[in-house]
C-alpha cells in the first residue's frame, strides 16, 4: 500500500524516516542512499529509487559495481533497458567478478530474444 513518507508504503515509513535522520548528519553516506533506494525499490517506486541510487554512485565512498547494478535494477524496473544494459556493463567494467549483473543484462537480453549476446561473456571465457 502506497502512502507513507516520500513514495514509501506505510509499514516502510520507520525505516525510511531513520535513513533521512541519519542523512542529515552525514551528507556524503553512500550506504544510506543506497538503503533508501533498496526501500523504494522494494515499495515500487523504481523511479525515486533510481535517483537514490544516483546520489549514492555520486560519492567517492560508494561501492561502485553494486550501486550500478542497482541502478540497472531500477532502470529494468522503469522499462528502460537500454539504461539497464548500460549500467549493468559498467558494473561489469568496475568489477568483472561480480556476476550479478551478469545474470541481469542476460535476462534482459533474452528477452528480447538475443542469445547469443545474452551469453557473448560465458562463451569468451
Amino acid at each position: 500500500m502506497k502512502g507513507g513518507m516520500g513514495g514509501f508504503s506505510d509499514d516502510e515509513t520507520p525505516a525510511a524516516e531513520q535513513i533521512e535522520k541519519a542523512l542529515e548528519g552525514d551528507k556524503d553516506a553512500p550506504e544510506l542512499e543506497e538503503w533508501r533506494g533498496d526501500l523504494l525499490q522494494g515499495a515500487g517506486n523504481a523511479y525515486r529509487a533510481r535517483e537514490a541510487y544516483e546520489r549514492a554512485y555520486a560519492s567517492p565512498r560508494s561501492p561502485k559495481a553494486f550501486v550500478l547494478a542497482k541502478l540497472g535494477d531500477a532502470f529494468a524496473a522503469l522499462g528502460q533497458g537500454d539504461e539497464a544494459l548500460q549500467r549493468y556493463a559498467a558494473s561489469i567494467e568496475v568489477d568483472p567478478t561480480y556476476r550479478y549483473p551478469h545474470a541481469r543484462a542476460a535476462e534482459i537480453l533474452l528477452a528480447r530474444g538475443d542469445a547469443r549476446w545474452a551469453f557473448a561473456d560465458l562463451l569468451e571465457q
